[in-house]
């Protein structure tokens, strides 16, 4: 990679972002700036800068005496990924990402809340515009209109470029996170647990799916805070995928789903899912209390009809069974508590979860430090599946 080439782009977005900065304090017109367009071969330069073996550290320090202001360089992209046409921002996200990720980037100076949120954003609607039936010429060009997703608004088709764009944003954003931590940003992290959680449900290309999982199971780690926390933050996403809901507060999504649709990607989504929590169960312990809320919270949160309790009574055994046994019987001791509850649909779940658990628990009964937390405070179930959730 020239080095040279590499800064005449960057410098060139340097200064878009100047003049971005003086629209935005009225020093200059609302006119377009001097780069509102980017193209395939910028995306290679940065490409190639971010993993390619160069002396990064040495390009990085290089950068303000050439002219370049990474600041600058972060307010043009959040710019174009806001404002630019479907393709120019996309490009855009993809090139932020590059940069991110980029050993010895300093990081602080192009990541903060407003362009993590931008770029979130604009994964989110790309995943959502092919759902709406956008007319909008220059965004048809990069994404394929479903008929039926139309009028439904839930299951994404992509083509096949905008796939590959947003899977590399998204695997660039996991790349980022094994190595760069949100602890002190922890808006950061919420924002990227609720958008790639939605992303799970909305799209079906599995190259976008499966980096989504990555990014969740990146933030899950130390060095973003609390692995506790964050494992119950994400997981509770997975009660809609689990569910086959619209959101995790319980939501329906059968009306929104194309009914040519809905079984089979319902299922799909549930699948990855659950494969997802049983990978989070065996990356720490430190995430089994999580892993054991999360099935509370299936169970409570499956709406009162039996194909819903049937789905939900049988995911919770297949979570259940990755954990140890004290955990195990924690879950025992909720069903018997679930089946002594005022509500006619608890006692119904707690009845068909009795076989399922007999056949999936091995001595279910068998004394544990479990049976201990029985305590005439914890006789009723709580409407909440866990104090984590």
């Amino acid at each position: 990679m020239d080095t040279q080439t590499l800064y005449d782009l960057l410098r060139s977005l340097s200064h878009a972002g100047r003049e971005v900065a003086a629209q935005q304090q009225g020093l200059a017109g609302n006119g377009r700036i001097s780069c509102d367009t980017l193209h395939a071969e910028d995306v290679h330069i940065i490409k190639c800068f971010a993993e390619r073996p160069v002396a990064h550290t040495a390009v990085w320090q290089g950068m303000p005496q050439a002219g370049i202001s990474l600041s600058d360089i972060a307010r043009c992209l959040n710019d174009l990924m806001l404002h630019g046409t479907q393709q120019t921002a996309t490009e855009a996200a993809v090139i932020f990402s590059y940069l991110i990720k980029t050993p010895s980037c300093p990081v602080l100076s192009f990541l903060d809340t407003v362009t993590a949120s931008s770029l979130l954003k604009l994964v989110r609607t790309t995943v959502q515009a092919p759902l709406k039936g956008k007319k909008d010429d220059t965004r048809a060009e990069d994404m394929e209109v479903d008929d039926n997703a139309q009028s439904s608004g839930t299951v994404a088709k992509l083509t096949s470029l905008a796939q590959q764009e947003c899977a590399t944003v998204i695997n660039n954003l996991a790349d980022l996170f094994q190595q760069f931590g949100t602890r002190d940003q922890p808006d950061i992290a919420r924002t990227t647990i609720d958008t790639l959680a939605q992303v799970t449900r909305l799209c079906t290309a599995d190259s976008v799916i499966q980096a989504c999982f990555k990014a969740l199971m990146a933030l899950l780690h130390i060095r973003h805070g609390s692995v506790r926390e964050l494992s119950a933050v994400v997981l509770r996403q997975m009660t809609a995928n689990i569910l086959g809901l619209a959101d995790s507060t319980g939501a329906a999504a059968t009306k929104a789903v194309p009914t040519a649709v809905h079984p089979k990607h319902i299922a799909a989504v549930r699948l990855q899912a659950l494969q997802f929590v049983q990978d989070v169960s065996r990356h720490s312990s430190e995430n089994w209390e999580a892993v054991g809320a999360l099935a509370r919270h299936v169970v409570l949160k499956a709406p009162d009809k039996a194909e819903y309790r049937a789905v939900a009574t049988e995911a919770a055994a297949s979570l259940v069974v990755q954990l140890p046994a004290v955990n195990q019987h924690q879950f025992v001791l909720f069903a018997a508590r679930l089946a002594r509850t005022p509500k006619v649909c608890q006692r119904l779940l707690a009845v068909e979860l009795a076989p399922v658990l007999l056949q999936t628990i091995q001595d279910p009964f068998s004394p544990s430090p479990a049976m201990g937390l029985a305590t005439p405070a914890s006789q009723q179930v709580s409407t909440q599946a866990a104090r984590l959730f």
